[in-house]
């Protein structure tokens, strides 16, 4: 795809969203779950910034808690440097020649965590002392982000729209959108949606796949579908590795010194099912859409 074609889908929608930030606009237009998540996290006063910290250019991730409590998102102008590229070699730059060198902003994922933890600290879920509620609190949380990312790929239908999707997401997946979509018409996008963050949350866990008892506890706190099982599995398409490192330090930010796999050595499903509090979490959480 020309730069110059996707740039002209950009100028043409960038109105609707945060206009330095490469196909926001077109997503919050085009894209129910990104246009949602948008709409939840200004109604609950977080704003955004094209100015970031340098602590944010240098280690994003590092920064979520300040984000959170200063409901600032911060976001790059990457954009404009595209457009400046263009009008100086119109037509002659190809999308693969730019692909994975542009900066990525992750408006849509802090987004997410933005809305999970307003209403997990409303709920009361921030209070508990308990380090399992804890846990399990923050890992929703993370999996409720996953699930927003995984399931925009619902309205993903065209080169642009992926590619958009692509540059305002820490991970995206599309070969299971043909799947999700026929599902997703069968049952409805509610039902999915609560059935994959539960699918995360296992992920996040760290454990590679869901046991058949495991799956029969999720699908008696969700629903049942002989296709779940299959669109499960992309939960766990991110490396073990990854998962491993990623879920350590997101532990080690919030105040968990013990090793990864003992401090989630635990029955989270045993959590969820005893308090309905996090039923609660996770049905707000999917009524936004």
């Amino acid at each position: 795809m020309k730069l110059t074609t996707l740039l002209q889908k950009h100028d043409a929608t960038h109105a609707k969203g945060l206009s330095l930030s490469l196909g926001d606009g077109y997503l919050v237009e085009n894209n129910a779950v990104y246009g949602a998540v948008r709409k939840k996290a200004q109604a609950l006063d977080f704003k955004f910034s094209a100015n970031p910290t340098l602590e944010y250019l240098a280690f994003p991730m590092s920064q979520l808690e300040n984000i959170l409590s200063a409901k600032t998102i911060y976001f790059q102008n990457n954009s404009t440097i595209l457009s400046e590229i263009d009008q100086k070699i119109p037509q002659q730059i190809e999308w693969d020649h730019i692909g994975g060198n542009l900066k990525a902003n992750y408006t849509f994922h802090e987004s997410c965590h933005a809305i999970a933890r307003t209403i997990s600290n409303r709920l009361g879920l921030a209070a508990a002392t308990s380090q399992k509620t804890k846990l399990v609190t923050m890992l929703l949380e993370e999996s409720f982000a996953n699930t927003c990312e995984f399931m925009a790929i619902h309205d993903a239908a065209d080169a642009t729209h992926k590619t958009f999707l692509e540059v305002n997401s820490f991970f995206t997946k599309f070969d299971d959108r043909t799947h999700l979509r026929n599902l997703v018409q069968e049952v409805g996008f509610k039902k999915v949606f609560k059935f994959m963050m539960f699918a995360y949350l296992h992920s996040n866990f760290l454990n590679e796949h869901f046991s058949s008892q495991e799956f029969t506890r999720v699908t008696k706190l969700t629903f049942d579908h002989k296709a779940l099982k299959n669109l499960s599995k992309n939960a766990f398409e991110l490396s073990p590795g990854f998962r491993f490192n990623t879920t350590e330090l997101y532990l080690r930010f919030n105040g968990i010194k013990e090793p990864v796999l003992d401090a989630l050595a635990f029955d989270y499903l045993a959590v969820i099912e005893q308090d309905p509090t996090f039923l609660k979490l996770i049905n707000e959480l999917t009524e936004i859409f």
